[in-house]
């Protein structure tokens, strides 16, 4: 795995009230960016459109529980339809022996993320954790765009996720099920909100 969660910068995110964003040109660094993705008002942010749509995605498992992640990422490509099927997301075993690992289908659009449970074989809970989770890398998204921020839609998801249960940062979200409970009728939509890049002439 190539990126793991940054649980201390979670932590101080989650008194950022205000959007930090220093973009510095010809520098070699392209962003200075942390944001507690929770507490925006997504009205306030114009959305950019399917900005990723063909983008490589990365979809990782991670667990603080036994501070390990899965050796290899599932990979597919942002569009319509399922990006990553129940079966596949079933071999995404926890690093813990003890977390389960429900097949969970998670579609990946251009401004969103889907986890429907309607699949899985039975019901049950995440482990506690400081992360029990998934983590997605957005490999090929930042030419054009990058992920300002993540927000939870309130009107569809019925798992029971808090703000500061997301974390993102330019091309990578973690999304932390610690504790949470679901079954066959759990579903998760997390909305994105992309800003475009722009070039320095």
């Amino acid at each position: 795995m190539n990126e793991l969660p940054i649980c201390a910068c979670r932590r101080f995110a989650a008194v950022i009230t205000t959007i930090a964003l220093t973009a510095l040109v010809g520098c070699g660094d392209s962003h200075t960016f942390k944001i507690n993705s929770g507490h925006i008002d997504p009205s306030s942010v114009a959305a950019v459109g399917a900005a990723i749509d063909g983008a490589e995605v990365r979809l990782s498992r991670y667990s603080t529980g036994c501070d390990a992640g899965t050796a290899e990422p599932l990979v597919a490509k942002v569009g319509d339809g399922v990006g990553f099927t129940a079966d596949q997301v079933k071999t995404l075993a926890s690093p813990c022996l003890e977390a389960p690992s429900p097949g969970i289908e998670i579609q990946v659009e251009g401004r969103s993320v889907i986890f429907d449970f309607a699949n899985i074989e039975q019901s049950g809970v995440f482990p506690e954790a400081e992360f029990e989770g998934f983590i997605l890398d957005l490999a090929e998204a930042t030419e054009t765009s990058f992920l300002m921020f993540a927000i939870i839609d309130r009107q569809l998801t019925n798992v029971d996720l808090e703000p500061d249960d997301l974390f993102s940062d330019y091309d990578h979200l973690e999304v932390n099920f610690a504790g949470a409970e679901y079954d066959a009728n759990s579903f998760v939509k997390i909305d994105l909100f992309f800003a475009a890049v722009v070039s320095a002439n």
